[in-house]
């Protein structure tokens, strides 16, 4: 379980990290498209793939995604790291 939610943190990271790299102007790609059912699809890059993933969520759900990447980049930023000395101790 602990190791699937340190893959999920990573994912959330690196999300959060690559809207954070892109100007708010250049984040919806011109592949995004509204369906009839008011869905938005995006292309996502797939890390170890050179094909894109179609994802597709409400405004909704994709502001609440966004959110949780912010807040998860927020919690790990504000997290210290152990102290170990040169003599491993």
């Amino acid at each position: 379980m602990a190791v699937w939610l340190l893959a999920m943190g990573q994912v959330f990271a690196q999300d959060a990290a690559d809207l954070a790299s892109v100007p708010a102007a250049e984040q919806t790609s011109p592949s995004a498209r509204t369906g009839s059912n008011g869905k938005v699809c995006h292309y996502e890059v797939v890390t170890g793939s050179r094909m894109k993933k179609r994802v597709c969520h409400t405004p909704e759900q994709w502001e609440a995604r966004e959110r949780a990447a912010r807040d998860l980049v927020r919690e790990i930023d504000g997290k210290s790291l152990p102290y170990t000395d040169d003599r491993g101790g």
